[in-house]
């Protein structure tokens, strides 16, 4: 079956003729000429079928009624034949005022009126009985206003036919449209059917007051030739209206015989060999200007709103020293700190190696060198660069201190495999009176970890209190190294506030990450930070923007808290 959907299809014709010209554009000439010819056809079967339809349905009614009659017409003979045999008549001659003109033309109205009622009943039993089929036409019934009506309602019901069975359904508004006014037809049909039959009744009623007033005249008539007359009237009823039924029938049969199209097609369908469209010329000049101006319109849009951070060039305006650029790493190839060993040769590794034999050009003494990582906003890397660059100088038998002072997100427990509360931290010192801070600290090999601790509600007043700068000096006399894991210095004020402690700052920016905008922060405060350098972290990621980072680096800045001051409900 082949399915033909969305043609381009146009007619026209001249208002001063009858003639349709129909037109269709379509890929496949054969195609369309087949969907043009099959359409018409279509249409002119249609028109003959919903003609059909209608004579049918009036001789089905037809049929139906003149089955009914022929019982009453039985029954109404069997009881003539019943009273004659009954009562030994013969055949009577009527008194002569019976055959008067005047009796003659009332009975014959009287008849009329009759017929004209039974045939009334016989509608309204077939319109109680009609479920939005088609009514019976031009049966016999001479009130032209009810076959206005009927007319009327068929128009309607072929309207409604159509659309449903060109697949609108049952509450499409078209289709509910027409239903509501055939509805309003169907109750004005049954109050012009209940006005007619009351002045069919009173015309009756009329006729047959006059009739027994003439009766009066007569009262010496025998009452049997009165019930015979009153039988052989109520046969000769039945049986003019069922010669009339048998006429309407034949007249349906031979129209339903010899309807003729609604349309002549005068040519059919024709096509040309010549495609009308497209053009191939345009379509291929219009090819290559949009494969032209498109890959130049993305490309300037795509490096105009660029504003991200991709190589070392595009921070080498800051005069700042680049230490590192440490290279993308997934997620699965970060391992924690326990598992790194010194014979490692990864690209992470070997990266911070690099970074390490730099960081020696920048500090200056061989003993209680204090170094303070930080980034410009959170997910840059800065927590990968100083665990692993805590753990490679431990190898060198360095005594090295790493110092969580991320108060807000601390994320080294994350490269130590443990709970993030599994041990006190710098919070707790800091808070505490009685606690001191070698006695929490977690070791791995020649690398001291001070975690975080508890998350505090005040980490800026923690972090810049006395007894925080004493543990600084503290550990300067114990360790060679003090790696200091900070907050982001351009969201909280955290870092910045305690900045002239720490020998070196090293900031971490992340490539397809950090902004060329926030990157002057630097710039502009490098004042604020004590040999301030640059590490340039996840480099060779660039194949696209919108960058995702090798390991999961998630902040959250609030404040928790908990029952106790400066601990959370965790603890």
């Amino acid at each position: 079956m082949l399915e033909f959907s969305n043609p381009s299809l146009n007619n026209s014709y001249n208002q001063t003729s009858d003639q349709i010209l129909i037109e269709i554009d379509y890929e496949n000439r054969l195609i369309a000429e087949d969907y043009i010819n099959t359409l018409i056809s279509t249409f002119d079967s249609d028109g003959i079928f919903e003609r059909q339809l209608e004579y049918k349905n009036t001789i089905e009614f037809v049929d139906s009624r003149s089955k009914f009659l022929e019982k009453e017409l039985s029954l109404i003979e069997n009881k003539k034949q019943n009273f004659k045999k009954s009562n030994k008549l013969t055949d009577l001659q009527l008194n002569a005022s019976y055959t008067s003109n005047l009796i003659g033309a009332y009975d014959s109205e009287l008849f009329q009126l009759r017929s004209q009622k039974e045939l009334l009943y016989l509608l309204n039993d077939e319109i109680n009985l009609n479920d939005y089929a088609l009514l019976p036409i031009n049966f016999g019934l001479e009130n032209q206003s009810i076959n206005g009506l009927i007319s009327e309602f068929n128009l309607l019901i072929k309207d409604r036919d159509r659309f449903l069975n060109s697949g609108a359904g049952n509450k499409n508004p078209l289709v509910l449209n027409i239903t509501s006014q055939l509805d309003n037809l169907y109750k004005n049909i049954k109050l012009s059917i209940i006005s007619y039959e009351k002045s069919l009744d009173l015309q009756i009623d009329k006729i047959v007051a006059k009739e027994s007033e003439l009766d009066i005249f007569y009262s010496d008539v025998p009452e049997n030739e009165k019930i015979l007359r009153s039988i052989e009237r109520e046969l000769e009823i039945k049986e003019a209206l069922f010669l009339l039924l048998l006429q309407k029938k034949e007249e349906a049969s031979v129209n339903f015989a010899v309807v003729n199209p609604t349309i002549k097609i005068i040519d059919n369908a024709m096509s040309t060999r010549n495609p009308v469209y497209p053009s191939k010329l345009n379509i291929m000049l219009f090819a290559a200007i949009l494969g032209i101006i498109i890959p130049i319109l993305l490309l300037f849009i795509w490096f105009t709103l660029d504003n991200k951070i991709h190589t070392k060039d595009d921070i080498a305006h800051l005069n700042l020293p680049l230490l590192a650029e440490i290279p993308h790493v997934e997620s699965s190839d970060i391992k924690e700190i326990g598992e790194i060993a010194v014979s490692s040769r990864s690209n992470l590794i070997e990266s911070i190696r690099m970074l390490l034999a730099n960081l020696s050009y920048v500090i200056k003494k061989s003993s209680g060198n204090t170094i303070l990582i930080t980034s410009l906003v959170k997910g840059e890397g800065k927590t990968l660069i100083s665990t692993h660059l805590s753990k490679l100088i431990s190898f060198r038998n360095d005594k090295v201190l790493l110092v969580g002072t991320d108060l807000r997100n601390p994320q080294i427990h994350t490269y130590l495999g443990i709970d993030k509360y599994a041990s006190q931290g710098l919070a707790d010192y800091l808070y505490k009176d009685n606690l001191d801070w070698k006695d929490i600290l977690l070791s791995e090999g020649d690398l001291d970890i001070l975690l975080s601790g508890v998350i505090p509600p005040n980490p800026a007043e923690l972090l810049n209190s006395e007894k925080y700068s004493q543990f600084i000096d503290e550990a300067k006399k114990i360790y060679d190294y003090i790696i200091v894991d900070s907050a982001p210095c351009l969201l909280v004020a955290d870092t910045v506030q305690k900045a002239n402690l720490y020998d070196s700052t090293i900031c971490v920016v992340r490539a397809n990450h950090s902004t060329t905008g926030i990157i002057k922060y630097f710039q502009d405060n490098k004042n604020l930070f004590n040999n301030l350098s640059l590490v340039l972290n996840s480099v060779g990621n660039s194949a696209r923007y919108g960058y995702k980072y090798g390991y999961q680096y998630g902040y959250k800045y609030g404040y928790n808290y908990g029952y106790g001051y400066g601990y959370s409900e965790d603890e």
